[in-house]
């Protein structure tokens, strides 16, 4: 991290931008230099976007993995319907509240809806969703 070679004033000024709930735990952690833990912060800000690369490129992965499985599954080939509006998928709720966002999101833009775009626009939350024991019985 090295040295801050910010003015007690400048520091001061970015507490305007940062709140003090949010800035606690960097506080504590630096005994409660608020220089130092300034640059704590702003170092975990650039590992975090450092990271995001690398978590859509999963994101993506497990999307694509997981609805390979889903079509085969739901035979949506055979059916004509893709698995996600499907009544034998049995989504809940939230979930389906998830699809109708993802296909509104579609709607706004003006293209034209494809099952493809429906599953790029599904958030990782979703995804993670379809792991959660309530579905054990598609993963077995």
């Amino acid at each position: 991290m090295g040295d801050s070679k910010r003015s007690d004033e400048a520091n001061e000024d970015l507490l305007a931008y940062i709140t003090e709930p949010r800035l606690r735990p960097y506080l504590q952690t630096c005994d409660g230099d608020l220089s130092l833990a300034l640059d704590l912060y702003a170092w975990n800000t650039r590992m975090a976007a450092a990271c995001l690369p690398m978590l859509s490129q999963t994101e993506i992965l497990l999307r694509n993995a997981l609805d390979e499985q889903l079509k085969e599954y739901f035979d949506e080939p055979g059916r004509g319907i893709p698995w996600f509006l499907q009544d034998s998928c049995k989504l809940t709720e939230n979930e389906r509240q998830h699809i109708d966002t993802a296909r509104n999101l579609i709607k706004r833009s003006e293209k034209t809806e494809t099952r493809d775009q429906i599953i790029a626009n599904l958030t990782f939350g979703f995804w993670v969703q379809l792991l959660d024991r309530k579905h054990d019985q598609i993963w077995r």
